[in-house]
């Protein structure tokens, strides 16, 4: 892992790494960050049926019960992190939790694998070897960060680290005291949430390596796409991944290009 991120170390205090997380997830949820993901994760579900769907580095949920809500619904559900969290919204599908480190010799579960705004967190052979995986699984993939080697991605999350975190807190379910005393009073969750978003933006994934991804895992039995979703001011860069069907003709960027 390269990552400098807080969240990310091991002597990060837990509780700390957990308010972080609901936070993260609360903002998903609340502004539907990852919505323009909806119609992707309905063609890979549909086109690779599967009693599973596996969430890796899935912090509090966040993203997963966010797209649950806009109308995805998967079999059964593996939420996979260092880390793992009780999820901050009602799942309406049975999940499990599993403690999931990259590099690892297998993804956990079966079916489709997801990853929401983590790629960044890990060292370039990392990224690539866990998407080999994938392929090498013959697994449907989505890969989607909304943190961008931006200017306006950095302005973004220094917003939603201070300004954000102040006016949005006292909304987190559970309601909790000491979410306040560590916000208000000690403002350590300000300074840590900032500082994450800062080493987000300057350790993300530029355009062009994940468009070099994406063609590495080509192959005569997997293909793999990038490609942009959402509006200007919260794009997110996705690389997507699936087996050839079995008449050797896959349809995802048809499927994209008629519901983008």
């Amino acid at each position: 892992m390269r990552s400098l991120e807080l969240e990310d170390q091991s002597w990060f205090p837990p509780l700390l790494r957990f308010y972080q997380m609901e936070y993260l997830s609360w903002l998903a949820a609340r502004f539907g960050l990852y919505a323009p993901l909806t119609n992707a994760m309905q063609y890979l579900l549909q086109c690779h049926p599967s009693e599973q769907w596996t969430d890796c580095c899935s912090g509090a949920a966040g993203p997963v019960a966010s797209l649950i809500e806009e109308g995805i619904e998967p079999r059964g559900l593996i939420l996979a992190d260092q880390y793992p969290q009780l999820p901050s919204e009602l799942l309406l599908v049975p999940f499990d939790l599993v403690h999931y480190r990259l590099p690892a010799d297998s993804i956990p579960g079966e079916g489709l694998v997801t990853m929401f705004n983590a790629f960044h967190h890990f060292a370039a052979d990392v990224q690539q070897q866990w998407l080999q995986q994938a392929a090498a699984q013959q697994r449907p993939l989505l890969v989607a960060e909304i943190t961008r080697p931006t200017l306006l991605s950095w302005l973004a999350v220094t917003l939603a680290g201070t300004l954000g975190v102040l006016l949005f807190t006292p909304f987190i379910q559970p309601f909790s005291f000491k979410r306040l005393l560590f916000t208000y009073l000690l403002p350590i969750n300000i300074i840590s949430i900032t500082w994450d978003g800062w080493m987000s933006v300057f350790g993300a994934t530029s355009r062009s390596r994940m468009q070099q991804l994406a063609t590495q895992l080509h192959s005569a039995h997997y293909k793999a796409y990038y490609f942009e979703a959402g509006p200007w001011w919260r794009r997110l860069a996705v690389l997507a991944g699936e087996p050839i069907t079995p008449s050797g003709v896959s349809s995802f960027t048809s499927h994209l290009n008629n519901h983008a």
